[in-house]
């Protein structure tokens, strides 16, 4: 064994020219090394080839649990580590390289506990290039591998957390996103990963929000509504907990922000509102139409005797002929009221349905005076199954668009066509209007929740007097998608717009629709 490398026992200090000087010196160095090796704070050994050990220092014995070196010097080196592959591959590597960086094993100390090291040697060979020993350092590591396998374990939970999860520095600089993070923003994890959260909110709210991380920082924690902007533009209602965390001086360290997407339930309860309206308003109908059918029954019949008696009175006619139209509507009502509250599947004829509810849109003064109607009812349209209420609802839900649409129209033409297409067995229901159509640029957005550009109900004019929720739509496309129907859409701006709803419908046909032209 060479002296000039650790591990070994130092030969006595010699002198090439036999300088008694020198060999004082060398032998002075020989000790403070060896006073090194023995109380360094590393654990440190010298071995053979075949895992014997030669030297060893006491911060290795104390690894390993050991209270001295002489305890191991009986030992075989192999059975301080767990298996023998792991130990093969550390000295195949260093006789192949002849050094090892960083080799991680699993050890076991004295009392059968197991611990991490992490190990690096070099061979020692002799002037003739013969492998002679190995020297190297061992670190226990136990105390970092159990935090790197904690640390883990978080990241793991955080990862695989349902809600968005943000770390931010005290300036808003986003430091991490899971994945989440990513799904809700749009953004790939290196791109969201060093944006500022002002970046997520919408131009039109960033005033509001300029204040809101000093407002965070100086009340610790922040719970609220929020709205965010994604990689596409689009915006998503967000309901948001923010949590400062300090340092160990109590200064504001990072800010940990939770975030969960609401749009739909905001959507939902929107809609659930409206539905309860409507359900509210068709109630009060049902009852109105239901205590004026008395009276109009007496003013019918005293104006049938009155007829009888005075035969010659022209206007009696009028009469009978308004309160004939007043029974019809009623009669229209109370069945329109009745198949709309039932929750039950029922067949439906889509001809007859248009119908009923194109009666309806006279109550449109805008529609009674203004618009020219143009309907094509197909012939041969089969029988589907359904709830009133859901086509009928999508059905008003077209139309009030369109007669949004052409409130500024100098030709306002309202087209309901019915079709059936055998081949692909749907039926097409189309609503054509000749209003201020559709940009490109929102065509795409138009079925999103929320999304409008009609003027909100604080912005409501004489002309338009029903403020946009973007409900209307979105609504559309739910209702459709429970009988797996679908709708398209067609519009140039200034020239109008087409939609088309597509029901499946493969039942047999009832031949008693012929075509009508209203």
């Amino acid at each position: 064994m060479k002296s000039s490398d650790a591990g070994g026992t130092p030969l006595e200090g010699q002198s090439k020219i036999g300088d008694p000087c020198v060999a004082v010196d060398y032998a002075d160095s020989a000790e403070r090394y060896r006073q090194f090796f023995q109380c360094s704070p590393i654990g440190m050994y010298c071995m053979t080839l075949d895992d014997r050990f030669i030297e060893v220092n006491a911060q290795y014995a104390r690894i390993f649990g050991y209270e001295s070196p002489q305890e191991l010097y009986q030992s075989n080196v192999s059975k301080l580590f767990e298996g023998d592959a792991g130990r093969r591959d550390f000295i195949n590597l260093l006789t192949h390289f002849e050094s090892v960086s960083n080799y991680r094993e699993i050890g076991r100390r004295k009392d059968g506990r197991k611990l991490s090291t992490l190990e690096s040697a070099r061979l020692v060979r002799d002037e003739f290039g013969v492998s002679q020993y190995i020297e190297g350092t061992l670190l226990d590591i136990t105390e970092l591998v159990e935090l790197e396998e904690r640390s883990s374990v978080y990241v793991w939970a955080l990862e695989e957390a349902r809600g968005a999860i943000l770390i931010a520095s005290p300036e808003g600089n986003i430091q991490y996103a899971n994945s989440a993070a990513c799904e809700l923003y749009g953004y790939p994890p290196e791109q969201l990963v060093g944006m500022n959260f002002r970046d997520l909110v919408p131009e039109s709210e960033r005033s509001r929000t300029n204040s809101f991380p000093d407002e965070v920082l100086k009340k610790g924690r922040w719970v609220g509504e929020l709205n965010q902007l994604k990689s596409d533009g689009k915006e998503r209602v967000v309901k948001m907990a923010m949590t400062v965390v300090p340092d160990s001086k109590g200064d504001p360290r990072v800010m940990i922000a939770f975030a969960q997407d609401i749009s739909e339930v905001r959507w939902l309860e929107s809609h659930l509102q409206q539905a309860q309206k409507m359900e509210a308003i068709g109630l009060l109908a049902s009852g109105l139409a239901h205590n004026i059918i008395s009276p109009l029954s007496a003013i019918v019949m005293t104006a049938e005797m009155t007829k009888i008696k005075y035969p010659q009175v022209s206007e009696l006619d009028d009469v009978l002929s308004a309160t004939g139209r007043i029974q019809e509507i009623i009669s229209n009502l109370m069945s329109k009221s009745r198949q709309e509250q039932s929750r039950e599947v029922t067949e439906l004829d889509i001809n007859k349905l248009v119908k009923i509810e194109l009666k309806f849109l006279e109550a449109n003064l805008f529609f009674k005076h203004n618009v020219t109607l143009e309907v094509d009812l197909g012939s041969e349209i089969p029988i589907i199954r359904g709830l009133y209420g859901d086509f009928s609802q999508v059905f008003q839900n077209l139309v009030g668009n369109a007669l949004d649409a052409m409130i500024s129209s100098p030709e306002p033409v309202l087209t309901i066509k019915t079709n059936y297409d055998k081949k692909k067995g749907t039926i097409a229901l189309n609503v054509r209007d000749t209003g201020c159509g559709i940009p490109s640029e929102n065509v795409r957005r138009i079925f999103e929740p929320f999304f409008t550009t009609k003027s909100t109900a604080e912005e409501s004019t004489e002309q338009r007097p029903n403020g946009g929720t973007g409900l209307g739509l979105c609504t559309v496309q739910q209702i459709l998608g429970k009988y797996k129907a679908t709708v398209t859409v067609e519009s140039e701006p200034g020239r109008g717009s087409q939609f088309t709803i597509f029901i499946p419908a493969k039942r047999k046909v009832n031949k008693s629709n012929q075509r009508n032209q209203v």
